[in-house]
């Protein structure tokens, strides 16, 4: 297979959003990009910790909790 140099400059600009949307996959899965996370707040660190522990307690978790949770949940 012939090996075609290309500049990414002259064609970058006329690609429509899912062509760069495949671009960028295709850089992930050779290597070049990992997935960006944007750095967590300490509120939500806590967040994601306390819904871990309410996560892992499903099976010893009361009625009345579990109804809160719930509420919750439906609320958003």
């Amino acid at each position: 297979m012939p090996y075609i140099n290309i500049d990414i400059d002259d064609i970058y600009d006329d690609l429509d959003r899912s062509d760069k949307e495949n671009l960028v996959e295709w850089l992930k899965e050779d290597g070049y990009l990992s997935e960006y996370e944007p750095p967590k707040s300490a509120l939500q660190k806590l967040f994601e910790e306390d819904i871990e522990k309410i996560r892992k307690a499903y099976l010893t978790i009361s009625k009345e909790d579990f109804e809160l949770i719930n509420k919750i949940a439906k609320k958003y």
